[in-house]
């Protein structure tokens, strides 16, 4: 199978388009992420992600290590070449020799298509610049069962490269919107999800808060918070107390804490047995 495969140099049009996409952050082609390495594919497997498009560099595949996954992707994309050591190093400088490179389509949708749950939690990145920290919240986002992860005034590329391993492959398998704040506020209100906007220094304490079976978390910038347009939906705004020296948790961090304090996981820790489950509550809280 792999030796019939057609063979792409750097002249050839969707490897033109590739390196388009690692190159421009304005390009036209939003809703497709670059998945580079063996680790990463086997994420793209695992979530069973759409391939538009995969490539393979045999040579970098000295101990034919993935080619095992390679056979397993190629009925899942829509198209696939060989490619050669150069042309493979001409895509992706600096990265040590990656055997595989395929072309996903991250699950972008708009808040319409959405079919969310009786319980239900949507976060909000709001003016989001480091590429670590919005990693790092999707990433806990997808580990607490959230339905999406929402992006307004958003400053950075949605299909960033960097996106798959900060948030550890999680950008792969969760639904992403990318709004603003007008029609993604009125959208939740009538869609009866609750609002909670994270404050570093003032609101209620978030163990003090009962969150609704719907819940929207909003996280705003380090540097310049939440925009002063989600204020003027009805909302509530949550803090994590500090009782240390630190004044603040960075976001990623305070984010991971709201999220799954907000989220239908709970944690069941059994007393002496060092042991720690995760099981879904059926109400809200």
């Amino acid at each position: 199978m792999i030796r019939e495969l057609s063979i792409a140099g750097v002249k050839h049009p969707q490897i033109q388009t590739i390196r388009t996409i690692f190159k421009k952050p304005d390009s036209d082609y939003q809703s497709y992420i670059p998945v580079v390495g063996t680790w990463a594919n086997r994420v793209v497997l695992e979530n069973n992600s759409r391939i538009d498009t995969l490539l393979y560099c045999p040579e970098f595949d000295r101990n034919k290590n993935s080619l095992s996954l390679v056979e397993t992707l190629l009925p899942r994309s829509r198209i696939a070449f060989r490619v050669s050591p150069k042309t493979m190093d001409w895509l992706v400088p600096g990265v040590a020799h990656p055997p595989i490179i395929s072309l996903c389509t991250i699950r972008q949708v708009q808040f319409a298509e959405l079919q969310p749950q009786e319980t239900s939690l949507i976060v909000v990145l709001d003016r989001l610049r480091m590429i670590g920290n919005i990693g790092c919240v999707i990433r806990s986002a997808a580990a607490a069962g959230a339905t999406a992860v929402a992006y307004t005034n958003r400053v950075t590329r949605i299909n960033n490269p960097r996106l798959v391993t900060a948030s550890h492959g999680s950008i792969l398998g969760i639904s992403v919107i990318d709004s603003n704040v007008a029609n993604l506020g009125s959208s939740l209100v009538a869609m009866g999800y609750s609002i909670f906007l994270a404050d570093a220094n003032r609101g209620v304490s978030y163990d003090q808060v009962k969150f609704p079976h719907r819940t929207a978390i909003v996280l705003g910038s380090e540097r310049s918070g939440i925009d002063s347009e989600w204020y003027q939906y009805q909302n509530t705004q949550i803090t994590i107390p500090m009782y240390g020296h630190a004044d603040s948790l960075n976001v990623s961090a305070a984010g991971s804490v709201l999220i799954f304090a907000a989220s239908s996981v709970s944690f069941l820790v059994i007393p002496g047995s060092g042991k720690v489950f995760a099981y879904k509550c059926m109400c809200g809280g």
